[in-house]
């Protein structure tokens, strides 16, 4: 939310006017967020490649990415139709302009990882099968190999303006998806202060490279290794701790999809309609702070609630 409570002031600069400084701490902020995304990925790996864990191959269809896919229709459609709305106002052909949007993931941005991850159910038989025959060095060739040409060379040409044809005809998420799985296997192995440094360094060079204007986006995607290194050791700094069960932790974690789904919703509410943002106070620094806790209130609130509807909770939530 941190990520979306940044993002939505740095990247809608005709909406809000962002003097160099500001521009500079919410486009860095935001970026060091990016490793939000691919941990998801990663921990859908963790989960669901384990060698205990079975699946029918209709699971995936009718259950998993069932689920994923109403939730998009239930949320995707009134998403698009609202920003239809805020954009060129009421229409006949409004219903059939949003349903389109939907289709082609241009309504509410933070909804594209649910595209992905229907993606990513789709394939897991595949995936699974992989990994539950494959050596140790396979699955490592497999990571070293998709990194190489779905990371390293794209950011090479982005930084050239050379092409460089060769790819996996991967896509990134199924990158993240496999290293959660092997990253997890070897967590024992972890130093967890060499990854807090490395943490550390790739969190300063945000910030420098949007400090110094050098190309920080074209460092800064989630295909860029930068994000790949910070996603992966963020990864390893929760899952190479030992947690403790705790029960009210498993009941906030029933309250994330939720809080993730209705969150933009209430960001967008007060950045554009009460038109009040962390850039109207000298400390924006701290007061952005204080809008994510916000917005973290009230998307974990809304959640909770709409977990009482009980068609939501049973077939979205």
């Amino acid at each position: 939310m941190y990520l979306h409570t940044c993002s939505t002031l740095s990247e809608n600069q005709e909406l809000f006017d962002l003097s160099k400084m500001q521009k500079i701490f919410f486009n860095a902020s935001y970026q060091m967020m990016y490793w939000a995304v691919p941990v998801f990925f990663m921990i859908t790996g963790m989960l669901f490649l384990r060698k205990e864990m079975h699946v029918k191959s209709s699971e995936w269809l009718f259950k998993y990415s069932r689920r994923i896919l109403l939730a998009l229709v239930v949320f995707g459609i009134p998403y698009a139709a609202l920003k239809l709305v805020m954009a060129d106002g009421l229409s006949i052909s409004l219903l059939d302009k949003a349903i389109l949007a939907f289709l082609s993931d241009t309504g509410f941005g933070h909804l594209w990882y649910l595209y992905a991850l229907i993606g990513i159910y789709l394939i897991m038989p595949v995936l699974k099968k992989f990994v539950d025959n494959a050596s140790e060095g396979e699955i490592q060739l497999v990571l070293c190999a998709l990194f190489v040409l779905d990371f390293c060379f794209p950011l090479f040409s982005r930084l050239s303006n050379l092409k460089i044809a060769f790819n996996s005809q991967f896509l990134y998420p199924v990158f993240y998806v496999l290293l959660g799985h092997w990253l997890f296997k070897n967590k024992e192995k972890v130093n967890r202060k060499l990854i807090g440094i490395i943490a550390i360094i790739c969190v300063a060079l945000i910030w420098i490279l949007n400090s110094m204007s050098w190309n920080p986006k074209v460092w800064t995607s989630y295909d860029s290794p930068v994000i790949g290194v910070l996603a992966a050791v963020v990864f390893l700094m929760f899952v190479s701790k030992e947690w403790r069960e705790k029960s009210w932790l498993w009941r906030v974690d029933r309250l994330c999809f939720g809080a993730y789904l209705i969150h933009p919703l209430f960001i967008q509410f007060v950045y554009r309609f009460l038109k009040i943002t962390p850039i109207r106070f000298k400390i924006y620094p701290v007061m952005t702070l204080l809008f994510c806790l916000i917005f973290v209130c009230l998307s974990f609130l809304a959640s909770w609630i709409m977990r009482k509807i009980k068609i939501l909770k049973k077939y979205v939530l």
